[in-house]
């Protein structure tokens, strides 16, 4: 699960508490449908993309950040974005 945000927090300060919660909830929806990647949902490990824009003062202006991201994204692994950003 990787998440998009332009500020300095980090998964554990900002985010943890409710993927959590989100990843447990939807592995258990998973589990009662039977589906072969409902262990797969609930093991996947929560991290902020670290993009080289991220800013200290901007908050708010996440969504725009988020939508300029998203036009650049074909599928490829995020290890592979490149979202032309510099």
């Amino acid at each position: 699960m990787v998440i998009l945000d332009n500020s300095p927090h980090t998964y554990a300060v900002k985010y943890k508490d409710a993927c959590d919660l989100l990843k447990e909830f939807f592995a258990r929806f998973l589990l009662e449908h039977k589906h072969p990647k409902a262990d797969n949902v609930m093991n996947v490990r929560g991290r902020v993309l670290q993009p080289k824009w991220k800013t200290n003062d901007n908050h708010v202006d996440c969504g725009v950040f988020a939508m300029i991201h998203m036009e650049s994204y074909v599928g490829e692994p995020v290890k592979d974005w490149d979202a032309g950003w510099g």
